[in-house]
C-alpha cells in the first residue's frame, strides 16, 4: 500500500486556548525564560523577554497538532535560525528550533497561563 505525502488538513485556525503562554528552554540543570506568546483567536505574537517587538500574525494547526507560525518568532525565525517543529501539547505547545546550521536543536516549551 502506498503512503500518502499529503499535507495534513487544517482543523482550526484558533485551536490553541486564548491567553498568554509562558515560554522557557531547559539549559543544563536549569530553565531559561524566553518570554511570552499571546494567542488571540487565530493570531499570535511572541514577546521575547516580555518586550513587544512585533504585532500579531496568524497561525494554523493541522489535524495532527502541528503548528505553523506565519510571522516573526522573536528572532527564532531569523537567518540563520530555523524552526524545525512546533506541536500542540496537553500543557500548551512546544517550538523546536536551531540557531545555526549544524547546531543543536533546542526546544522552547510554552505553558498556558490560566487566569
Amino acid at each position: 500500500m502506498a503512503a500518502s505525502l499529503a499535507t495534513p488538513s487544517i482543523v482550526s485556525a484558533a485551536a490553541l486556548a486564548e491567553g498568554s503562554y509562558d515560554c522557557s528552554v531547559a539549559v543544563g540543570m536549569g530553565i531559561m525564560a524566553m518570554g511570552h506568546i499571546d494567542i488571540r483567536g487565530n493570531t499570535y505574537r511572541f514577546r521575547p523577554y516580555d518586550k513587544v517587538t512585533d504585532g500579531f500574525s496568524s497561525y494554523t494547526m493541522a489535524a495532527n497538532g502541528a503548528l505553523q507560525w506565519s510571522g516573526p518568532m522573536g528572532g527564532l525565525k531569523e537567518t540563520p535560525s530555523v524552526l524545525t517543529e512546533s506541536l500542540k501539547t496537553d500543557y500548551g505547545f512546544y517550538v523546536k528550533y536551531r540557531t545555526k546550521p549544524g547546531g543543536w536543536i533546542d526546544t522552547m516549551s510554552c505553558r498556558h497561563m490560566e487566569k
